[in-house]
């Protein structure tokens, strides 16, 4: 029962920090991350480096901490659903785990502004690596399992009532803005897209903490191994 205790506990903390950490990151991005020319970018980061790491670290957290929160959510719909659960969830948490490593790039791309470094070369680089097909092929895969993903979770929770459908919203909701707001370079969204999840991932936290929720299956949710919901 203690095990159970702290599964769930740890489960709900998670879906807590994510959009917490998210909200800190969106509020952070004007160091960095949501600047439309590559060229502004590492300037922006030469002029606020700390600030732009802790940016980097708080959307790398998140990420990790996703892999823990939307597991928590799937075994919500689990003892309804297993096919649905596992198949939306595992969708969904393989688009996550590349995401972490976009959130992790993000430390390269702190470096880029060090001193002695030369910003035109730098800047160079991140484009061609942004273009390259065989580099951002793997994020644009990981995109659409992501909605894929949450949006059949989605679907599930609210068809079977083992979430109220507005918080399942909030999922593929969230993603979706963050997505939008790091290609569209937008503070704005980023920080509406921490809200959306908070708000969903209340609810979430409370369903999980429930002793009505399934304890074995919320037991069972997976740490984090390694990570919007990140991006650049």
């Amino acid at each position: 029962m203690r095990t159970t205790s702290v599964a769930r506990a740890a489960v709900a903390a998670s879906l807590l920090a994510v959009p917490l950490l998210n909200l800190v990151a969106a509020l952070l991005a004007g160091a960095g991350g949501v600047q439309s020319d590559t060229h502004a970018e590492v300037a922006a980061i030469a002029a606020h480096p700390d600030r732009y790491y802790l940016f980097t670290l708080a959307q790398l957290v998140g990420s990790w901490l996703l892999i823990p929160a939307v597991s928590g959510i799937r075994n919500l719909l689990r003892p309804r659903r297993p096919v649905l659960a596992d198949v939306a969830g595992g969708v969904l948490l393989l688009g996550l785990l590349v995401a972490i490593g976009d959130s992790a790039v993000g430390l390269v791309w702190w470096q880029t502004a060090a001193p002695g470094a030369d910003a035109d070369q730098m800047a160079a680089l991140i484009d061609r690596t942004q273009t390259a097909a065989g580099a951002s092929a793997p994020y644009a895969i990981a995109a659409v399992a992501m909605l894929a993903g949450s949006v059949a979770l989605t679907v599930g929770l609210s068809r079977t009532k083992a979430a109220p459908t507005w918080a399942a919203v909030t999922l593929p909701a969230g993603i979706v803005t963050n997505i939008v707001g790091f290609a569209a370079a937008s503070q704005a969204l980023l920080i509406a897209s921490a809200v959306i999840l908070l708000a969903g991932f209340t609810r979430f936290a409370a369903l999980v903490w429930s002793p009505s929720s399934s304890t074995a299956d919320v037991a069972a949710a997976p740490l984090p191994v390694a990570s919007g919901a990140g991006g650049h």
